[in-house]
């Protein structure tokens, strides 16, 4: 759809054509940007990566009246760098119009600097938690005369527990306030707020493929070994401009940073118990290509729109099989090819056929000599003679995790599982040519 075909204020088109380098609209935005025009209420599902920002970022500042001075539109958003990275795309319209005024309120800034600004800003973005404190608790600023509310990743701001916090301050605006909200998927916490706060609305969902066509999938297992050692053995397997690796848990974040810190890669992490400074810094020096690997959180890296993702490392399979999904989105994208691994155990095949169950084309590999081997899909047909090995693997492992240990026991332990898996491979040959001779 051409950029022109909605009436939009000069500094707005100028953004858009100019600044921005806009030459035609996302199917999200060429659908909900009418919409938001006309002042409907809207919710919108789709992927990071689709556009969303600027469908709600056109309509709501094109909205706005810079010679009125009040507050008249709030972005929700679940993070502190989804926040900043919003504020910095809605500062691109605001170059281009110098009365328009803008205010990201997050944690990890001066807040009694914020409580002694005096001017009014248009647009505040900011964390559900301090604009409750600013806007409700302090009562900084007048909220009656908000007429749009964005909530973005609104799925995301339920599973972080800041309910409370929007609903209060949706209690507190005016019933003819118009409300565009974002999600990943419609969850059953997503559908009650939609029951309370949107009687009348658009819903707008952008069907995407799970993942991006141009992207290979492909599965590792363990076989007894740990996480971390298998996530070291993959990353001198690989060469990526970027990667992205995923945790479940912060502390396994925490760990695997450590890990390969002490490997010498170039890595950076991101997750929600880093200090406000820490967090700045590293996504400053991350929107700068300064590192070759990022180690995230599902929450903390959700909605954040990192470019240029060449790799995407799972080290387990998500509790919710959609996140799988979130996390591959973030690479493929613009055209470009992507390589996606995932750890997993043998207990864990039921929770890998759900992949392929949702048309993912799954490559099954092994790691030999510091490169990625595709290996035949029917390789587990032994899975009883598998699993055995494995205990056996798992027994050497158990032993080198002791407090205690001796010298060298790494490379002593090396051993004994290269002859265990020796003897292992010995005693299939000989039952296959055992089984060749009775067939003769």
């Amino acid at each position: 759809m051409n950029i022109k075909n909605f009436e939009l204020k000069r500094f707005v088109l100028d953004t858009l054509i100019n600044t921005k380098k806009f030459s035609k609209y996302t199917d999200i935005q060429s659908r909900i940007i009418p919409l938001a025009l006309k002042n409907r209420n809207v919710i919108g599902v789709s992927e990071t990566g689709s556009g969303k920002s600027d469908a709600f970022l056109i309509p709501t500042i094109n909205k706005i009246d810079v010679e009125t001075d009040s507050l008249q539109a709030i972005i929700i958003t679940p993070t502190r760098e989804l926040a900043k990275q919003i504020y910095d795309k809605a500062s691109d319209y605001a170059q281009n119009e110098e009365r328009l005024k803008l205010m990201l309120l997050t944690g990890g800034f001066d807040r009694q600097r914020t409580l002694g600004r005096t001017s009014v800003p248009h647009l505040i973005i900011g964390t559900p938690a301090r604009l409750k404190d600013i806007l409700l608790e302090n009562a900084l600023f007048n909220i009656s005369t908000v007429q749009t509310i964005v909530i973005d990743e609104i799925d995301m701001i339920f599973e972080m527990k800041f309910l409370q916090d929007v609903d209060a301050l949706m209690s507190k605006l005016s019933d003819t306030v118009q409300t565009l909200a974002f999600s990943a998927t419609i969850n059953k916490h997503v559908q009650h707020f939609i029951k309370k706060y949107l009687t009348s609305h658009e819903l707008i969902e952008i069907k995407n493929n799970k993942t991006a066509s141009n992207v290979n999938h492909y599965a590792l297992a363990l076989k007894g070994k740990s996480r971390e050692d298998t996530l070291v053995d993959l990353t001198r397997s690989i060469n990526p401009y970027l990667c992205l690796i995923f945790a479940s848990k912060k502390e396994l974040v925490d760990k695997y940073y450590e890990t390969l810190v002490n490997e010498g890669l170039n890595v950076t992490i991101i997750h929600g118990d880093l200090d406000a400074r820490t967090r700045r810094r590293n996504m400053k020096r991350i929107e700068n290509n300064e590192f070759q690997y990022i180690v995230a959180s599902d929450i903390a890296a959700r909605g954040i729109d990192i470019e240029g993702v060449s790799h995407v490392i799972s080290t387990d399979l998500p509790y919710d099989i959609e996140f799988y999904f979130h996390r591959a989105g973030r690479t493929g994208r613009m055209g470009k090819s992507g390589e996606c691994f995932v750890f997993y155990e043998e207990r864990e095949q039921k929770t890998l056929n759900k992949l392929t169950n949702n048309n993912i084309e799954l490559k099954y590999i092994q790691l030999r000599n510091n490169k990625v081997r595709i290996i035949d899909k029917n390789f587990k047909s032994n899975k009883k003679l598998d699993e055995s090995l494995n205990q056996k693997i798992r027994k050497v492992y158990n032993l080198t995790n002791k407090k205690k240990v001796k010298p060298n026991y790494k490379k002593k332990a090396q051993r004994e599982i290269d002859k265990i898996k020796k003897d292992y491979r010995r005693k299939q040959i000989k039952k296959r040519i055992f089984k060749e001779g009775k067939s003769e």
